[in-house]
């Protein structure tokens, strides 16, 4: 096991972050680490470890604030997420003098990632079903949100191509398939009743509504053929297809696997240029 670890660095970096995020539960992750270094005991790898456990440890979480009452709050946030679009309501992360807080609004409001809102709502703690995912200190139940000012454009074109294509099916097809084919393309799977999310659960495609590695090897293989008409370089024809790519992400959420996707996209097509 220690030949093993020893010539597997990277594995090395994988714990060493893994222990420094997770420092905000207690002293247990630095405990441990100390423990694999000593039972290494081989230099490169125990920096290694230590550096990565310093990264982890600078870019953590804030902790979880815990129970507190609820108050009503007013004032100005900065959204810092993609916001998911429900039914009902509209859910994103916002920060307000360097918390952050999950916010939810029923608003007819289409604020997007890098707006400034004015909101007022309720404050309160986070509940089991919101978790403590992206650092969240809180939640705002919003009462009414105005934006002050834009956030940069791309990502109000990314989200205009999702709206766009959301108000398309809805108007074309029937409520059942509209929903069906916005969770496939675009990994909105707001409009999906529950009995069609259970089926889909019990034959093991849940995968299906959820744009990921698949969905970017069709847009891009489509993109490149396009853009393999034009008369330009062949780098310049990748960065039409990267910025595409961009837009189509935050279209569908600007969610972790479909950024993992187009980051190994962005890393494999050119790499013959750079031999």
């Amino acid at each position: 096991m220690r030949e093993q670890l020893i010539h597997r660095p990277l594995i090395g970096v994988l714990i060493g972050l893994v222990c420094g995020l997770s420092l905000i539960f207690g002293v247990w992750p630095f405990v441990a680490l100390l423990l694999i270094c000593i039972g290494v005991r081989e230099t490169r790898f125990c920096l290694l470890v230590l550096v990565a456990f310093g990264l982890g440890y600078l870019i953590r979480p804030p902790e979880p604030a815990g129970f507190f009452e609820q108050i009503h709050f007013g004032g100005v946030a900065t959204v810092v997420s993609v916001p998911e679009q429900f039914s009902e309501r509209r859910l994103a992360m916002v920060e307000i003098q360097g918390n952050r807080y999950r916010l939810y609004s029923d608003q007819d409001v289409r604020f997007q990632r890098g707006d400034r809102l004015r909101v007022s709502g309720i404050l309160g703690p986070l509940n089991e079903a919101s978790g403590y995912g992206g650092g969240a200190k809180g939640q705002i139940k919003a009462e009414s949100v105005e934006i002050v000012a834009q956030g940069p454009i791309w990502w109000h074109w990314g989200s205009g191509i999702g709206s766009s294509f959301r108000d398309s099916v809805i108007g074309g097809l029937s409520t059942e398939s509209a929903a069906l084919v916005r969770g496939v393309c675009f990994n909105q799977t707001d409009g999906l009743d529950s009995e069609d999310w259970e089926s889909f659960r019990k034959f093991g495609i849940i995968h299906l509504l959820s744009a990921s590695g698949f969905h970017v090897v069709v847009v891009a293989g489509m993109l490149l053929g396009v853009v393999s008409l034009l008369p330009l370089p062949r780098l310049w024809q990748l960065g039409i297809v990267f910025v595409v790519l961009g837009l189509f992400a935050i279209a569908a959420g600007f969610k972790p696997p479909i950024l993992r996707s187009i980051l190994m996209t962005m890393t494999v097509l050119p790499a013959y240029a750079f031999r």
